[in-house]
């Protein structure tokens, strides 16, 4: 019986260090965010001057994203090169995890810049 008490233990322990070395909070993944639009614009030579989460309908790209499967995440970011100022999109394509936790889904990003 003991035993079975042990192994029970064990076993919960292992599932609750397995959820918890997954999960991501909301401020971690806002962070990675932030740090991809950054590392984008950079990559354009420039420096953001403001980025804003924004509306499907407030993107003049909206359309070009229309899988079902997919959740989309739409950004106006407003930047700087050359002492010129730009505007550009960046749309964070998401697609769920039919496994694991719901932050553990796959995504890519689309530029506009």
């Amino acid at each position: 019986m003991v035993q079975y008490v042990i192994i029970g233990v064990i076993t919960m322990a292992g599932i609750v260090f397995a959820v918890w070395s997954l999960k991501r909070n909301a401020g971690d993944i806002e962070e990675e965010r932030q740090q991809a639009i950054e590392a984008a614009v950079a990559s354009k030579g420039g420096e953001i001057v403001a980025v804003e989460q924004i509306e499907r309908e407030n993107c003049p790209y909206s359309e070009e994203f229309s899988d079902t499967q997919r959740m989309y995440k739409f950004y106006r970011i407003r930047y700087e090169v050359d002492g010129r100022r730009k505007l550009g999109y960046g749309i964070l394509c998401i697609e769920p995890s039919p496994y694991g936790p719901s932050l553990s889904a796959a995504t890519e990003w689309k530029w506009h810049l």
